[in-house]
């Protein structure tokens, strides 16, 4: 037998499947589109939650504007930083839970915390999971 019959001219090896070189630079091809695939995807789930978190804060600042607006000059009543706060924490809870349509482990992931800390918060500001689902539908 001839060394140049028994083996790959590619790669020296005998048997098996050959592999040009071509056929591994469309496969190096085809991986690399795929991971710029998902970290495309990746980043539109990100600049997808950003916006929702965003037209959160915006729907919030706009009820805060005209709560605001109501009261006179002289009636302005002082501005409570941590009752602020909680409303508009209870606005984030809410957004997650209609956004993943009730399901809090998911919510708890899309907020950055744990799961028991969101059911904690869920049972302390009175948010009806129940009215989050139905909101989604």
């Amino acid at each position: 037998m001839n060394a140049s019959t028994d083996q790959s001219p590619v790669y020296g090896y005998s048997g098996g499947i050959e592999r040009r070189p071509a056929d591994a630079d469309l496969l190096n091809r085809e991986a690399t589109v795929g991971r710029a695939t998902k970290a495309a995807a990746k980043r539109s789930r990100a600049v997808d939650c950003r916006i929702s978190s965003l037209k959160v804060l915006a729907l919030t600042l706009l009820s805060e504007i005209e709560s605001l607006e109501k009261f006179d000059a002289d009636g302005l009543s002082e501005l409570d930083l941590q009752a602020e706060v909680r409303r508009f924490e209870a606005e984030l809870i809410r957004n997650a839970l209609i956004r993943t349509g009730g399901r809090q482990r998911r919510a708890a992931r899309l907020l950055g915390m744990k799961v028991t800390t969101l059911n904690a918060k869920i049972r302390r500001y009175k948010i009806d999971i129940d009215q989050a689902t139905v909101l989604s539908s």
